[in-house]
């Protein structure tokens, strides 16, 4: 009995993990994951409690998912300039993931969208840090201390295109047949240097940022 309880706690996991993914916690629907996952609403309220405690252990289990190959990239005994670039490239790897590690991305960007009831202790357990190390690293990397307001706009314009590679992975799936969808396709197969691509363009407005007063 503890085994099947558990398999079916794993399966409303995963299951939700992808619904959110596709439509945000407020487009997620109990009744959508009950039909999906085969359970009924019972079982998800025995298993999360409600639909804020099931979101935030979807958040719990894709980040520790996503985290699991990030010291494989990112050696924080290397130049900043290696770090941001491995950090790109496992952000690349992370997004482009045909399976779950794909998940948070998506989430990520619906929260940053339309923050769900429990935004602010998503930030507090899984953004913060990581906010607060990619800021540090931007500092090294330009060389100097920066204004808030100036290193939360580098910051943003590195994170855009990587965020924007969620929103290219849904165009290619939309797209028939045709010149778009072949570019689209040529530009998603190379991962290699689509990561060195967003980083080139990166190192280089921070080496910018770097010669100015």
């Amino acid at each position: 009995m503890k085994k099947k309880m558990g398999v079916t706690k794993e399966r409303i996991l995963l299951v939700a993990a992808e619904l959110f993914a596709l439509h945000g916690f407020q487009g997620t629907t109990h009744q959508m994951i009950c039909s999906q996952a085969e359970v009924n609403i019972a079982a998800i309220n025995y298993h999360f409690g409600n639909k804020e405690s099931l979101y935030l252990k979807v958040w719990e289990y894709l980040f520790e998912l996503g985290m699991q190959n990030y010291q494989e990239f990112v050696n924080e005994e290397d130049t900043p300039e290696e770090q941001l670039r491995s950090f790109i490239k496992w952000r690349v790897r992370n997004v482009i993931d045909p399976g779950p590690r794909s998940y948070l991305s998506h989430i990520l960007r619906r929260e940053m969208n339309k923050p769900s009831p429990v935004f602010e202790q998503i930030q507090v357990l899984y953004l913060n840090e990581k906010r607060t190390w990619f800021f540090a690293l931007i500092s090294k990397i330009v060389g100097r201390d920066l204004d808030v307001s100036i290193i939360t706009m580098a910051a943003f314009c590195i994170h855009s295109p990587l965020v924007h590679l969620v929103e290219i992975q849904g165009a290619l799936k939309a797209t028939q047949e045709g010149e778009l969808k072949q570019g689209l396709e040529q530009f998603w197969e190379d991962t290699e240097a689509l990561a060195e691509s967003i980083y080139t363009f990166a190192v280089a407005g921070l080496k910018e940022l770097s010669h100015k007063a």
